[in-house]
């Protein structure tokens, strides 16, 4: 009774917030704003959640930058910001207020992403503030997105202690390196890098430079799309300190080598890699795995016809022995790029002919999505008629299938 009392009562609002966030932790985010015009006392309560649950957008527009309205944006104290930098900002007279009178005091971001034009000026204003809200958030961020570019510039003694997430994109090769090692030198506890193939000089030193904590690598050729992640770089990458949790390459280019770099690679981390994503491209037409007894997620994609075989200590087979190489797999995407006509990724997945299937039933697998280029028709319902078959390979996975024949995946368990 006595709550209920207190619940109602106009001068004591303090019980009332304290629901109101508890109910908002269920509430989808337009619900909430909906509910924000009821009465103040629900608008103090949502505030919160909704600073947790919603990005800010901070648009640096050099023909339209409005300083009072950015300073109005932050005080809303958001956790979650995205900048987008669109030119040069030439400030006659300089700056009306200063970058630490414009950026409030324990912004407290957890996550801050900023992408547009390249600077050169630390003294532009985008730097400057920019600066001022790394400055006042080092404490509470836990992510970093940095693309496009724009220099870093932030005091020496600025340490991003909870930063677990870091991806760095930028047209700039020479710069992007740079403003990686940066980062890399004020976030001690790293887990998860992204960043472009143009960062590639980072590896051509000794890699221990890299923090202890760092067990994820994503390599992307997002700017630069005639280029190509090449044996050289897996080869580099052997000399990474850290066991490798999660490994991504896009547009690998595995050129003909007797030495099998990324086999290596991969054979290297096989006891702790548990998600692995690649994109084939280029001469060779196989791809090689070793036994990797921890993984649960692969992701292949191929721009032309390749086989993957798998090897142990003996001999390559063209046929996967799941309880030996993939014991613990439960998410298997294969993708195959327009004009890939063959068959032959898929088949690589298949213990047996799927025309025959009897083989051994692989039930780690969990969800499967094939994406496939029959050549004709005739083809396309032979492909389908299998597809009955691989139910026996995995039977507690939902199977998705998606063909140039049809817009939208297939479910195979309809």
């Amino acid at each position: 009774m006595e709550i209920q009392q207190g619940f109602t009562h106009q001068s004591n609002t303090c019980l009332v917030e304290q629901v109101v966030t508890i109910i908002c932790k269920y509430l989808p985010v337009q619900d909430i704003k909906n509910a924000r015009l009821i009465s103040k006392v629900w608008n103090y309560g949502a505030s919160y959640r909704l600073k947790e649950v919603t990005r800010l957008y901070l648009d640096f527009d050099h023909k339209n930058f409005d300083l009072n309205l950015i300073k109005q944006q932050l005080n809303f104290r958001p956790h979650h910001v995205t900048i987008l930098v669109r030119g040069l900002t030439p400030m006659k007279g300089g700056l009306p207020c200063q970058p630490e009178v414009l950026v409030p005091s324990g912004l407290n971001l957890k996550s801050l992403w900023i992408t547009g034009f390249a600077r050169s000026n630390m003294k532009d204003v985008e730097v400057l503030i920019v600066g001022e809200i790394f400055a006042k958030s080092y404490t509470t961020l836990e992510e970093i997105k940095y693309y496009g570019y724009i220099w870093p510039k932030f005091g020496e003694e600025v340490v991003f202690k909870k930063v677990k997430r870091l991806a760095i994109r930028s047209l700039h090769w020479g710069q992007l390196s740079h403003v990686s090692q940066i980062f890399l030198n004020t976030c001690p506890n790293l887990e998860r890098l992204e960043m472009d193939y143009s960062g590639r000089s980072l590896w051509k030193k000794n890699p221990t430079h890299f923090p202890g904590s760092l067990t994820s690598l994503i390599f992307t050729t997002e700017f630069l799309q005639d280029t190509w992640i090449s044996k050289n770089f897996a080869q580099r990458l052997l000399n990474f300190p850290n066991p490798l949790r999660v490994l991504h390459f896009y547009q690998y280019f595995d050129e003909t080598d007797p030495e099998p770099w990324f086999f290596r690679l991969l054979h290297k981390h096989h006891g702790t890699l548990t998600d692995l994503g690649v994109t084939l491209t280029g001469y060779s037409p196989d791809l090689v795995l070793p036994p990797l007894p921890v993984l649960e997620s692969l992701d292949i994609s191929t721009r032309g016809d390749y086989d993957v075989w798998w090897a142990d200590e003996v001999n390559p087979t063209e046929r996967v022995d799941y309880s030996k190489f993939l014991p613990k797999l439960a998410r298997l995407h294969l993708k195959c790029g327009a004009g890939v006509e063959s068959f032959d990724l898929l088949d690589s997945f298949v213990p047996n002919e799927l025309k025959d299937y009897v083989g051994p039933e692989c039930r780690t697998v969990r969800e499967v999505f094939i994406q496939e280029n029959p050549e004709t028709p005739e083809t396309l319902m032979e492909r389908l008629y299998q597809y009955g078959f691989l139910r026996r390979v995995w039977p507690e996975a939902e199977i998705k299938w998606h063909t140039v024949f049809k817009t939208t995946p297939i479910n195979m368990d309809t």
